[in-house]
């Protein structure tokens, strides 16, 4: 049964509360801060993926880097940021950069299919 906050107009109401046996209860349309379903292993998930792809561009970053004094980072480290500088090694984009070896290509290989397969199974649908 909902009723509305005194002082409402019918049907207009922003606030509403549901009778309950044991007196009033929040309706779950109320505003307010309230738990949020997180699926924990996939936000774990995350963060791990994150961080491999992340230390793997800065390995292959400080290695390949024309002038070792010259590097640092000074934006925010994401995955899909690396993924992208990862991938325009592998393709051998131009920059400030050696051509990677055949053993960093080999890492950078290695790291997005671990990457691609840790997605999947947290996702199900590894096969």
């Amino acid at each position: 049964m909902k009723e509305e906050a005194p002082g409402d107009s019918p049907g207009a109401s922003d606030w509403s509360v549901s009778v309950g046996a044991d007196g009033f209860e929040p309706d779950q349309i109320q505003l307010g801060d309230r738990p949020v379903p997180v699926r924990l292993h996939i936000l774990d998930t995350m963060r791990a993926v994150e961080a491999a792809l992340v230390q793997c561009a800065d390995d292959i970053a400080a290695a390949a880097q024309r002038d070792p004094k010259r590097w640092r980072h000074t934006g925010r480290r994401t995955a899909s940021r690396s993924v992208l500088w990862l991938l325009a090694r592998i393709e051998r984009a131009p920059g400030p950069y050696r051509r990677i070896t055949g053993q960093e290509e080999q890492r950078i290989v290695t790291v997005a299919a671990g990457a691609a397969e840790r997605i999947e199974r947290a996702l199900g649908i590894a096969s």
